[in-house]
């Protein structure tokens, strides 16, 4: 059991995103995800695993604009489920 306790994360971070094409003229779409408004903010929980040379690991992801969030006082934004798999060819992978 404290093997997995372990291996569960949180994370958080700041990440900005180049700009996009915009709604077309005379359209406003508040949830336009084409809408680039930084910074953007995410965040996730996950559970990872290394077996020697192969790394698993599982996150529930979400981000969003700390902008349109503030301006719409809710969030919105992009819910994303990840599953990574790496491997390391000349090592144990640590």
């Amino acid at each position: 059991m404290n093997a997995i306790l372990a291996a569960l994360y949180l994370q958080g971070g700041l990440a900005l995103a180049p700009g996009a094409a915009y709604s077309p003229p005379g359209y406003f779409d508040p949830y336009d995800i084409n809408q680039v408004r930084n910074p953007y903010g995410t965040a996730a929980l996950g559970f990872d695993h290394d077996a020697g040379r192969w790394h698993f690991e599982l996150q529930a992801h979400h981000m969003s604009s700390l902008a349109v969030d503030a301006a719409h006082g809710h969030q919105t934004g992009i819910n994303a489920l990840e599953f990574n798999v790496r491997l390391h060819p000349f090592g144990s992978g640590g």
